[in-house]
């Protein structure tokens, strides 16, 4: 169960089943968590906001690193560093993982969802970003793959889903549901309205996927809340077209 926490007057979204994994951090912010620094650039307020974590939770001594999110289904592999910058851009993709201690991952999204896999067995651990397109390309699973690779196995793999957009508030076209369906071979993730459109459950579609992938429906923790109507905690794309964004952070610590 996913459960929000506040430290030094800043709102964050914690994972009681990551909390239970010897070692790793699930840690989303909220709108709180970005206060005094909306103004900047998305890179810039990403450091602003890791600069938060850093002080909030004792992970000072981490490399963070990110990747340019561009809705597709590349992951790259990133490299603990303890001479890099603040937080590293690793080029292109949309998930990355990491095999050693000591690094912090990132995305961003602001309605899509962030995706954080962790493995017990091989302490591989990674995060997606993964939006309608990326859903569609099946960027989890492409994640989970690449983390298998590397030792991980599915059977000792944990996921916890961040807050994103909800089922009942994701109005998507025909093109849109037929490219989901056809990821995760069948429609339990899109509900037909009236008029040619459809409501999109991303959460839905990435627990299809990641159970396809083999991991234990009972190891995929959904998200709490949703970015579009929890107005007061998240930032939302599609109500406000919100240049700001929330970033969720998978770490490692030991």
């Amino acid at each position: 169960m996913q459960y929000f926490t506040e430290v030094n007057g800043r709102r964050y979204v914690r994972s009681k089943a990551v909390d239970a994994l010897d070692g790793f951090e699930f840690i989303s912010t909220t709108r709180s968590t970005l206060k005094g620094s909306r103004n900047l650039s998305v890179h810039d307020q990403v450091k602003a906001l890791v600069g938060r974590i850093k002080k909030d939770f004792d992970l000072g001594e981490h490399t963070y690193s990110r990747v340019k999110q561009v809705h597709g289904d590349f992951v790259v592999r990133a490299d603990a560093d303890s001479n890099a910058e603040d937080v590293r851009v690793l080029g292109e993709a949309d998930a990355i993982y990491c095999t050693e201690p000591g690094h912090g991952l990132i995305v961003m999204t602001a309605d899509c969802a962030a995706v954080s896999v962790y493995c017990t067995h091989s302490r591989v651990f990674g995060i997606a970003h993964s939006g309608w397109r990326s859903t569609a390309l099946d960027v989890s699973a492409r994640l989970v793959e690449a983390m298998c690779s590397e030792g991980a196995r599915t059977q000792d793999m944990h996921v916890s889903l961040a807050p994103c957009i909800s089922g009942d508030m994701y109005e998507v076209g025909r093109e849109v549901a037929d490219a989901i369906c056809a990821s995760c071979g069948t429609d339990e993730a899109v509900t037909e309205k009236a008029g040619g459109k459809y409501l999109l459950s991303l959460p839905e579609a990435i627990r299809i996927q990641l159970r396809r992938a083999g991991i234990c429906e009972s190891r995929i923790e959904m998200p709490r809340g949703c970015t579009f109507k929890d107005v007061s905690d998240f930032f939302s794309w599609r109500r406000d077209a919100s240049r700001e964004r929330m970033i969720t952070v998978a770490a490692r610590t030991e």
